[in-house]
């Protein structure tokens, strides 16, 4: 399927001021002392009501609109408030320069909304155009509302393959739920995207295993980073998607990364073009190097909102933490506009993916719980249709959508993460979505899906009418927590009477239960 991602800007302009005028429509007999004939005819209206075709008859209220529009997501819409100054003045008619810029003027004549049509949309870039508004007897125009339109679409012929990855540190998919990322959701509207995707889950969640899975789409019993650290022992038989990108296809690389130690997870020779610095210094790097057009495959990391965290909280209801939210995501959005800066972005194809290495809860992270594991996941382009990621989505699977999209088949690589550029996203709505000849739960891709799940969602205990825990077998203090320290715990023994499901409720046992 193909798609464009289309914003706009429009800006009310001022023409000079037409001449001539136009009868009204046919008015009643007007009262003494107005301005003009008796009244019967009603073409001047009341005193100092300027013609329809005069400037300042209409007027547009705001100055500018800002569009977004992916092919497969409902078509963009501005709608721009327009006041009619004349009183008799009430047919006026709208129309769009160039032919793919369509303006409806509401029946009343107080707002015109603009929209594009995708079918006859231009190729990647920034465009301009216009709409004119004029009364429906003359052609003088009375408004005018200049347009800047941004395209993202699929080159003709397929094109050439690029690559952004964004890495924003510490960014909570649960509290992402609660925050204003205006970028992130334009991504949300034109490609697949959840906030409940998992990080790796073997190591605890520290950055290094983090960006060990993001870079090499396995978990840390294959990568061997196991915390912060002792990067010299990660096993390299699963290289980086940078390293496949330059020695397994030629393509060139560029990274803009703020936490340095990235680097030393990475191959020394997996990047062409290196930067450091902080999130802004980082940020505008790499929009510098996506703006040049030398590089195909491009790593930004942002480490702001990280910081935040173990500050003030992974929480949206920090301050500081919503701050850094939305500074990274005003950085993504500058990242998106860099990308239509470059000199052959009509004949690109391209992938843009933005996901975290862990979240956190209260002010650390490292625990193996969803507290930390729960993370945002957004891949977004002009070859992917829209749509949210289905259960069991991770940052392992950065690495095979990556590859898969420059050429190389994962399949053949011994990862743990999969490619969504072929995976059935929605378990439960009939179509084979990954056109592999599987349906839904016949899809092994949906083996982890709720939907998928044959056993009967209810609660046989309290039918049965047995008790659940048949009492204590043990307590003590034996198990270590994930943040350390030795807590006292309590272990039941139980047997289910039957197959299905149980719920067990521990609110209330003790002062703290998990």
């Amino acid at each position: 399927m193909t798609r464009a991602l289309l914003v706009l800007v429009a800006t009310a302009c001022t023409p000079a001021a037409p001449t001539g005028t136009v009868d009204g429509a046919d008015g009643t007999a007007g009262s003494d002392g107005t301005d003009g004939s008796d009244g019967t005819d009603g073409t001047n209206g009341t005193d100092g009501a300027a013609p329809c075709t005069d400037f300042g008859a209409l007027t547009a209220e705001a100055t500018t609109a800002s569009l977004e529009h992916w092919a497969g997501a409902a078509p963009p819409e501005a709608t721009v408030g327009l006041t009619i100054d004349a009183p008799a003045c009430d047919h006026f008619v709208a129309q769009g320069n160039p032919a793919w810029l369509v303006p409806t003027l509401s029946e009343a004549a107080d707002a015109v909304s603009i929209t594009v049509d995708p079918a006859a949309a231009p190729s990647s870039g920034v465009h301009t155009g216009y709409v004119s508004l004029r009364d429906a007897d003359d052609p003088a125009v009375v408004a005018e509302i200049a347009v800047t339109v941004k395209v993202w679409a699929p080159p003709a012929g397929g094109g050439s393959p690029k690559v952004l990855v964004v890495g924003i540190d510490g960014l909570d998919g649960d509290e992402l739920d609660q925050m204003e990322a205006p970028h992130l959701a334009r991504m949300a509207t034109g490609g697949l995207w959840t906030h409940a995707a998992t990080t790796q889950l073997e190591a605890p969640t520290y950055s290094g295993p983090g960006w060990a899975s993001i870079l090499t789409g396995v978990d840390a019993d294959k990568h061997n980073i196991w915390s912060n650290g002792g990067y010299g022992a990660r096993v390299t038989t699963w290289p980086s998607f940078a390293w496949r990108a330059r020695q397994t296809l030629g393509l060139r690389t560029a990274a803009a990364i703020q936490w340095s130690p990235i680097y030393e997870i990475a191959e020394a020779d997996a990047w062409d073009a290196t930067a450091t610095g902080d999130m802004t210094e980082v940020a505008d790097q790499m929009a510098g190097m996506l703006r040049s057009g030398l590089y195909d495959v491009h790593f930004v990391h942002l480490d702001d909102v990280d910081g935040a965290g173990h500050a003030t909280g992974f929480t949206a209801l920090s301050p500081e933490y919503d701050a850094a939210v939305r500074a990274a995501d005003a950085h993504v959005g500058a990242l998106l506009d860099a990308i239509l800066d470059r000199p052959d972005v009509a004949a690109e194809d391209w992938l843009v993916v933005v996901t975290s290495d862990h979240g956190g809860v209260a002010n650390s992270h490292g625990c193996m719980l969803p507290d930390c594991q729960t993370i945002p996941l957004y891949l977004a382009g002009t070859s992917l249709s829209p749509g949210t990621l289905a259960e069991g989505a991770s940052h392992l699977d950065v690495h095979p959508t990556v590859v898969e999209f420059l050429g190389l088949d994962p399949a053949d690589m011994d990862l743990d993460g999969v490619s969504w550029l072929t995976h059935e996203v929605d378990c439960d709505n009939g179509l084979d979505d990954d056109d592999d000849g599987a349906t839904d739960c016949d899809d092994r891709d949906c083996a982890d899906s709720e939907a998928c799940w044959t056993c009967p969602a209810e609660e046989l205990g309290s039918a049965l009418g047995v008790d659940l825990w048949t009492g204590v077998a043990d307590s003590g203090g034996h198990f270590e927590g994930y943040c350390g320290g030795a807590g006292y715990e309590a272990t039941f023994a139980w047997t289910a009477p039957a197959d299905g499901w149980y719920s067990m409720d521990t609110t209330g046992i003790y002062d703290d239960t998990v």
